[in-house]
């Protein structure tokens, strides 16, 4: 159980932020997108498109409701955070632009598919979304799927036959999706792969296709996407996450030259979980500490190594544990076992 907890919790810190999604359980949830135009001719939406900035567009589709079809940029469950990006749009030109809110399902519903023609002869598989549905206090952990084999170069060999175009990437993101939803991770990174060979990735696609290469232990591909972005830090996070989950021999090679810039901690943290599976605790308490002292304020690095000194001073652990219920509320997921756990030290 605690285990469960502190990855969770590790995951709840690393994906609270507009990063990897693995699933989706309810797609009623409210989201804001930014409308930025509304015509009753497709092709019309389709030229107002490609007038979307080339930074914007990537995450910009059209949608069809009530006989119009708008054009409707991202979506993200804090209003906060995608207003930045409503100036933008007034500054391109969009001046009627604004911000509506609805919710995932009916984002998907109204989204033009049919109207879009595909250049891949594909068949879609059942629906699936890998996209940002998660809130500050809700994360769906994903399950451990079983590996599949990467062909790469089949993989190279598809990518040659295809031709991404600005009105059918949203067709591709889907088949991702499908794929991801079919267990075939390889087909859900052939299609991310074919966005990013494409200059169409947005973050959220790097950062799920940084995710697939770290649950294949495809390195190579994520360093790529990681030392492009200028060390992203959360496309090393989203590739050792997956990698983690797998168990990765190469681990602690691929993600060793990143720990010492990333001030957060995580990585350290997550190498101590990574350990901890493998049932190596010495090398565990050894990377939770270290993730305690490069940052104290984190109440997941305290509580990890709180865990660790729990089995060798016990008073130390009790000051921590307290120090956590004195960050957190009643609603933290780590709340009522730090709680129990300091009633069973006395505290």
């Amino acid at each position: 159980m605690i285990k469960k907890i502190i990855f969770f919790g590790f995951a709840l810190s690393l994906f609270a932020s507009d990063s990897l999604s693995v699933g989706l359980e309810n797609e009623n949830i409210e989201v804001y997108t930014i409308q930025i135009f509304s015509d009753q001719s497709i092709d019309a939406a389709k030229e107002m498109l490609t007038n979307v900035p080339t930074h914007l567009r990537s995450e910009t589709f059209i949608y069809k409701i009530n006989g119009y079809y708008k054009g409707r940029y991202s979506q993200n469950l804090a209003y906060s955070k995608i207003k930045p990006e409503l100036e933008l749009f007034h500054k391109s030109g969009f001046k009627d632009a604004y911000i509506l809110k609805t919710t995932v399902s009916k984002m998907f519903e109204e989204l033009v598919k049919d109207e879009i023609k595909e250049s891949l002869a594909l068949e879609p598989t059942p629906l699936h979304v890998i996209e940002e549905t998660k809130s500050e206090k809700i994360v769906q952990m994903p399950s451990l799927e079983k590996l599949v084999v990467y062909n790469e170069e089949e993989i190279s060999k598809k990518k040659a036959q295809s031709n991404v175009t600005t009105f059918n990437q949203s067709n591709i993101l889907i088949k991702a999706q499908n794929a991801y939803k079919a267990g075939d991770e390889s087909e859900a990174m052939f299609y991310y792969e074919m966005l990013l060979s494409n200059d169409f990735a947005s973050q959220k696609v790097k950062n799920n296709l940084c995710y697939l290469y770290g649950k294949q232990g495809l390195y190579s591909g994520a360093k790529k996407i990681i030392d492009k972005e200028s060390y992203q830090k959360k496309f090393i996070y989203a590739y050792a996450y997956g990698a983690v989950l797998t168990l990765q021999d190469s681990f602690y090679d691929d993600i060793s030259e990143y720990i010492e810039f990333d001030s957060s901690g995580r990585l350290l943290l997550l190498t101590g979980y990574y350990f901890e599976k493998k049932e190596d605790m010495q090398r565990a308490g050894y990377f939770y500490q270290a993730a305690y002292k490069k940052n104290k304020t984190d109440v997941y690095n305290m509580f990890a190594y709180a865990r660790f000194s729990d089995m060798i001073d016990a008073h130390e652990a009790l000051s921590l544990y307290k120090n956590i219920l004195a960050k957190i509320d009643k609603s933290h997921v780590l709340y009522e076992v730090v709680l129990k756990r300091v009633a069973e030290l006395g505290g």
